[in-house]
């Protein structure tokens, strides 16, 4: 019996990482569209941008008034950058915000309280408890709300895609992740002589 709870929380856990090797490596922004006066720095000093280069995330550019630059992150992951001084933002960079009842995050193998404005990356995990929310925010610009569940932190471009796709509310990417690991804890915390221990959030 006690050999197939192991069993069957490994296998939670195995499905959950092959879904985060899925996960794209952060990438740089590639200049889709110029319009007007726009300059970007990489390290060597403010010079016209150019159409089809790519950017590194932090890199400044400075778009002048009644100009526009277009970003692009991938497939679905545009940004529209209008007159200003922008840094080109990191699609998998997040912060934990909106924290309402018990938010906790995956950390040195046990889930520890989140606190507010709290840096998260891609692949990290995060459980929401019951009539409890938080809210991933991007530097792309993206809001991704999390209702009660395990969610693993997706890709900012992600974000996005299902920010539009939805017609502007972002849901999670692979709840039913979440719900393989909390399957895999709730038949581990049965023990052989019939009784539950409780199961920590």
């Amino acid at each position: 019996m006690c050999f197939v709870k192991r069993s069957l929380l490994v296998m939670g856990l195995m499905l959950s990482s092959q879904v985060a090797l899925a996960e794209e490596e952060p990438r740089d922004a590639l200049v889709r569209e110029i319009k007007g006066e726009v300059r970007a720095d990489v390290g060597e000093g403010l010079r016209p941008a150019i159409v089809d280069e790519r950017l590194p995330p932090q890199s400044r550019v400075v778009v002048e008034q009644t100009a526009f630059t277009i970003l692009s992150f991938g497939k679905d992951c545009d940004i529209r950058l209008e007159p200003g001084d922008w840094r080109v933002p990191n699609p998998s960079a997040a912060t934990v915000t909106e924290i309402e009842g018990g938010v906790q995050i995956f950390e040195s193998e046990q889930f520890v309280p989140v606190t507010p404005n709290q840096p998260v990356k891609v692949k990290d995990r995060i459980l929401v408890q019951a009539e409890s929310s938080a809210v991933l925010r991007y530097e792309t610009g993206c809001d991704l709300k999390l209702d009660p569940g395990i969610h693993e932190v997706p890709d900012g471009c992600r974000c996005l895609a299902a920010l539009w796709a939805g017609g502007g509310k972002a849901t999670p990417i692979w709840p039913w992740v979440g719900g393989m690991v909390v399957l895999g804890a709730a038949v581990w915390a049965d023990d052989d002589s019939g009784t539950r221990r409780p199961i920590s959030p």
